[in-house]
């Protein structure tokens, strides 16, 4: 995200390198991902990664219209999502266990 010049999809679309560089570091330290209408106006999306053996291997998303994309619905969204993923790890260890 970084190495390239960022394309403006949006007026939301941030552009600007060190405003990037804060939010990639935010994502680490949260967990989690958000695009507030970034790509599309009108769509929000939020998302979580999928790990296997302390690494990510995949990321689950939900694509939210804006909406119903609130501060009170945000964190019933994110258990789901953190529920799904953490299911999707246990089979993902269990089968490289086998």
């Amino acid at each position: 995200m970084l190495a390239i010049q960022p394309v403006r999809f949006t007026e939301h679309t941030v552009v600007d390198r060190e405003a990037a560089r804060a939010r990639l570091e935010r994502v680490l330290e949260e967990g989690v991902a958000y695009d507030r209408e970034e790509h599309d106006v009108g769509t929000c999306a939020v998302g979580v990664p999928i790990m296997s053996r302390g690494k990510v291997v995949a990321a689950l998303a939900l694509i939210i219209p804006v909406e119903r994309f609130t501060d009170d619905a945000l964190p019933s969204f994110l258990d789901r999502l953190r529920g799904a993923a953490n299911d999707i790890e246990k089979r993902l260890d269990a089968r490289e266990s086998a």
